[in-house]
């Protein structure tokens, strides 16, 4: 089977997995034996399914133990889901919770990234594709009109050229979407297929009053994914006719954290250590600068 064919396999049972376990929890409010072993059968599906479509980069924790694990072994024509946090169905049963992103879809979280959690799910899901995907495949703009600090973890990675400066003035911002707009008017022109585009990245952190710019993201939203531009943005709730996002996994994060709206309790991962993050971004400066003509 593709690598193609085993991802999309592997989506369709997690989703179905999730699905069956919510009907499962649903039905099997009182106590028995059956229920809990259908529980058990239906979580260890989703951790298979999990593990099968986030390798490597993409799905282990984000710890020293990184160290031992090769850059740059995803595909680049392949479809890409990442890790974003756990589910904990009972006390000794949970899954990862993974969500589709490049060749496939965007994400976007409601609250803004200085909230701790979503300002770590960004760098978080940054480092992972960054680290995933071969050395200055995946080229990475930036948004911050929100005033958070979201990706200064990440400045050696600026520094060294491996991510663009983040805008934030409006002159900047406005570069930054025409440069989006352009990438993919130039694909829709070309008429390459899908895998032979180049790969984009467009991080977004948006405060109350960008509703130009907000317009500007839902325009272009459905026809990014196709030009192979995807969307990680925080601070974005539906609002105006163009909502909501197509091909947008929502993360709603609040008491209790949400994902796609499936009503059960997701933890998203911690901030990683700023110690890991730095040796992660002292290994992909140290990679990219392999393929530096001198």
């Amino acid at each position: 089977m593709g690598v193609r064919k085993l991802f999309q396999a592997a989506v369709t049972a997690h989703r179905e997995a999730l699905r069956r376990l919510e009907r499962a929890r649903v039905l099997g409010d009182g106590p028995g034996h059956g229920v809990i072993d259908r529980h058990r059968a239906l979580i260890s599906q989703l951790a298979q399914a999990g593990t099968v479509v986030t390798p490597g980069w993409l799905g282990q924790a984000l710890s020293r133990a990184v160290d031992e694990t090769p850059l740059g072994e995803a595909d680049t024509g392949a479809a890409v889901a990442v890790r974003i946090g756990e589910c904990v169905a009972a006390q000794d049963l949970s899954f990862p919770v993974v969500v589709n992103l490049l060749g496939t879809g965007h994400l976007a979280v409601d609250r803004g990234a200085d909230h701790p959690a979503v300002q770590g799910l960004i760098a978080d899901v940054l480092i992972r594709l960054l680290a995933a995907r071969p050395s200055q495949t995946l080229g990475v703009w930036s948004i911050v009109t929100d005033g958070s600090a979201a990706l200064s973890s990440l400045a050696p990675l600026v520094d060294a050229g491996i991510l663009g400066p983040t805008a934030r003035a409006s002159a900047e911002v406005g570069d930054v979407l025409d440069e989006a707009e352009s990438h993919v008017a130039q694909a829709e022109r070309s008429g390459r297929r899908a895998a032979d585009l180049p790969e984009r990245v467009l991080i977004g952190a948006f405060g109350k009053t960008d509703e130009a710019v907000r317009y500007r993201i839902a325009r272009l939203a459905p026809r990014a994914a196709a030009a192979r531009l995807h969307l990680v943005l925080a601070g974005w709730r539906d609002h105006g006719p163009a909502s909501p996002l197509p091909q947008t996994t929502y993360v709603t994060v609040g008491r209790t954290t949400r994902v796609a709206g499936v009503p059960l309790p997701v933890t998203l991962d911690a901030p990683t250590d700023p110690a890991v993050i730095s040796r992660v971004c002292e290994r992909l400066i140290a990679d990219a600068a392999q393929w530096t003509i001198p």
